[in-house]
């Protein structure tokens, strides 16, 4: 195991527990969230978009909280979100070093807080897809009108400025 840690005191054990069940919380409310989102977003609510985005920056926030506050705990370097610091062990690499039945309960939080976070990850995955579908129709909308707005016909049928056929004109100087 990479840490010299050979035995969790009584205040760590309790303190990482209530971390773990936090995390786990948090990241429910980052699952909760996504779905909102990829609600807001095929509603075309833009007021709850603004909303969901504010609550998961807050959700973040508080997560990586967390994570300092897990790290002080155990004595290790705060990892940067989304980051694992080289030898700083898991939830699994620590679980010997807890009483039972305290190393149930932990390893049964850990079990949950990765499978939670993967959940997670396949909606944000998924949200990406419908913004960049989002994103792809309203430049397509936006080639549309400026199509029928453009008097001058400087737009091709794709909606782009283009230069058009040259013009035939002529100035007569004779008085």
């Amino acid at each position: 195991m990479p840490t010299a840690i050979t035995k969790l005191s009584d205040e760590q054990s309790r303190g990482l527990e209530a971390i773990l069940t936090e995390l786990v919380r948090e990241h429910e409310t980052l699952e909760r969230l996504a779905g909102e989102h990829r609600a807001a977003i095929t509603g075309v609510d833009v007021a709850r978009l603004r909303s969901v985005v504010e609550e998961t920056a807050g959700a973040l926030s508080r997560i990586a909280d967390l994570e300092e506050r897990r790290c002080t705990l155990l004595g290790f370097p705060a990892p940067q979100l989304g980051t694992r610091v080289a030898g700083q062990p898991t939830v699994v690499e620590l679980a010997p070093l807890l009483d039972e039945p305290r190393r149930e309960r932990v390893l049964d939080l850990a079990v949950r807080l990765r499978e939670v976070v993967e959940r997670v990850r396949a909606r944000h995955a998924a949200i990406g897809r419908a913004s960049e579908s989002l994103a792809t129709h309203m430049r397509g909308l936006m080639q549309l009108v400026a199509a029928e707005l453009s008097s001058a016909n400087t737009y091709s049928p794709r909606g782009r400025v283009e230069p058009g056929s040259p013009i035939a004109t002529g100035l007569d100087v004779r008085s």
